[in-house]
């Protein structure tokens, strides 16, 4: 692609941004758009977002991997150039963000909760499982649990597990499974009686 063509793309991934178009950013994105480029301003799509309220437009932009640390020629942020607005909710999102990177140790599964999002993290390494409730997939946390995997005890937290490390299996994995599970015998270890 020639920079003038890069240029154009991104130019125009910053306008759908600042016009909250959540479809147009993510097609623009897909069709090579540098989600972290900079107007003569030196502000992002990110930014641009949170100033005018867009909220989807905002998460959608974070979960694509827009640094939020960025700062324009002012020296603001898009947290700032949503507080400034008045926009506490696209404030609160940008203040607590945190991408997730899964990994084969960490294997992460949401789901609704109401109309929340439970966002359950099964650390292979620390043999913990972190529920998070959240108001939207990447909002702000409203309530959090940590377990260690050999409390968790009812039938539902233990296919909950099993599924998770079948995944962290999947993803090459190399958990000890007596570890993970260390309150449950194999049924084929069992002794057998005459």
């Amino acid at each position: 692609m020639t920079d003038d063509v890069q240029k154009n793309l991104n130019d125009k991934f910053q306008t759908a941004a600042s016009k909250g178009r959540a479809a147009e950013v993510l097609s623009l994105l897909e069709s090579g758009a540098d989600i972290n480029s900079v107007d003569d301003n030196k502000r992002t799509a990110l930014m641009h977002a949170a100033r005018q309220g867009y909220l989807e437009a905002v998460e959608i932009l974070l979960e694509a991997g827009a640094d939020k640390t960025l700062r324009d020629i002012s020296n603001d942020t898009a947290e700032y150039d949503a507080r400034a607005k008045g926009h506490k909710d696209i404030e609160t999102l940008l203040r607590d963000y945190v991408r997730v990177v899964e990994t084969a140790d960490e294997v992460i599964f949401q789901r609704p909760l109401g109309d929340r999002t439970l966002q359950e993290s099964f650390n292979f390494v620390t043999r913990e499982r972190i529920s998070l409730v959240r108001k939207s997939p990447k909002g702000a946390v409203e309530a959090m649990t940590c377990v260690n995997f050999s409390a968790l005890e009812d039938q539902s937290d233990e296919s909950m597990l099993r599924k998770a490390f079948n995944e962290h299996v999947r993803r090459g994995g190399t958990a000890d499974e007596a570890l993970v599970f260390p309150n449950k015998l194999l049924k084929n270890k069992l002794p057998r009686g005459g």
